[in-house]
């Protein structure tokens, strides 16, 4: 008789046994546990490797609800989001077993906490949504997480023989965590570079906080010293290759590039209206009539891109062919100009039997606008 066969329990989890009897069962600690002691990075370790943070996010909830500084709705919005530090969880389980964990670990565990509940908000009673993080939420969150990375080498370095490798430059250069960010970690382990500076000098106020052979503490020194200086190094690195493009330069429309140029609107004896200042850009030839001085200018483009104003001059014109000549009958000679066609309009100055004097692009409150050319 074929025996059916047994249904799997997918929650069910194989346990370690052959693990245990290197590693141990789950730590136990009689004392309290202090700052740099060996016994908390072995914890850690212990917690890390026997079970997945999925399996280890429960012990934050239950420190949680035993907690008064939380409200059911955090404790809704933790359940509802997914939290990512192994060792805030650690920290928690450890806690819940009555373990005394020094106060930088617990206020680590805290931010974490936080963090993961400040993702969330909660829309009504029935229903959670995702709330997008701003700018500022974003990098303080790439900063935490930062820190808690680098610090959970330290313990790992402090915690057992003071010889774990960690190199900064490859976890930023991993991360690619950008300059700004990069930049804040010299100032943020100043403080205990200069302790333990002190301390491998034999500090005795320094000294008596430590519970730490002199070898270990110039390895503990120049551990962090490291940090510091790859930490530089990187951003040293991030100036060398960050390139700033130039800044694109703000287009004026031809009305902002007029607007200071002061103009004389039309001749009113002769009933002719003239053309606004704006239709002087990009022109390649402009005909000027000065009702004061009686003289008549022609403006010729050096090149193809026209003229350009620049307050209340005209800018870029060929200062060999551009001329101004005066008008002996300004009412006869401004007619022909307003009436001659293309070809004649070429030689229009030519027929002036005036003397010709050099123009220097200068427009006033006296100048008409009469004709222009594209």
């Amino acid at each position: 008789m074929i025996k059916p066969k047994k249904k799997k329990n997918s929650s069910f989890k194989m346990p370690k046994i052959f693990d245990e009897k290197y590693l141990g069962p789950e730590p136990v600690f009689n004392t309290p546990l202090i700052e740099n002691d060996i016994r908390l990075g072995r914890a850690f370790n212990w917690y890390n490797y026997f079970y997945k943070l999925d399996e280890a996010k429960p012990w934050v909830l239950d420190y949680m609800k035993k907690s008064d500084a939380y409200s059911k709705k955090d404790i809704r919005l933790f359940t509802a989001n997914k939290h990512e530090s192994m060792t805030a969880c650690s920290i928690a389980k450890m806690l819940s077993r009555g373990i005394v964990i020094p106060e930088k670990h617990v206020t680590y565990m805290k931010t974490k906490i936080a963090d993961t509940i400040n993702n969330l908000e909660v829309v009504d009673d029935d229903k959670t949504i995702i709330k997008k993080p701003n700018i500022q939420d974003r990098i303080k969150n790439v900063v935490n997480n930062m820190f808690g990375d680098i610090d959970e080498e330290i313990d790992t370095f402090t915690s057992g023989k003071y010889d774990h490798v960690f190199s900064v430059l490859d976890y930023l250069n991993k991360n690619e965590i950008s300059q700004t960010i990069a930049s804040k970690i010299p100032s943020y382990y100043f403080d205990l570079n200069k302790e333990l500076d002190l301390l491998v000098k034999n500090n005795k106020d320094v000294s008596e906080g430590y519970d730490i052979s002199k070898k270990n503490a110039k390895l503990y020194s120049a551990f962090i010293k490291q940090i510091i200086d790859d930490a530089n190094l990187y951003c040293q690195n991030k100036k060398r290759t960050t390139v700033r493009l130039p800044r694109k330069k703000k287009i004026k429309s031809a009305e902002q590039l007029t607007s200071k140029m002061k103009y004389a609107q039309g001749i009113g004896e002769y009933n002719i209206v003239g053309l606004t200042p704006s239709s002087i850009i990009g022109a390649s030839t402009v005909w000027l009539y000065n009702v004061k001085t009686k003289q008549v200018s022609f403006y010729n483009a050096v090149d193809t891109k026209g003229f350009t104003v620049k307050g209340s001059k005209i800018m870029n014109y060929d200062t060999e062919t551009s001329i101004k000549k005066t008008l002996r009958k300004p009412h006869v000679s401004i007619t022909e100009l307003m009436n001659a066609g293309k070809v004649s309009l070429k030689k229009y100055m030519d027929t002036l039997t005036t003397k010709s004097a050099p123009v220097n692009g200068s427009v006033n409150g006296d100048t008409v606008i009469l004709r222009i050319g594209k």
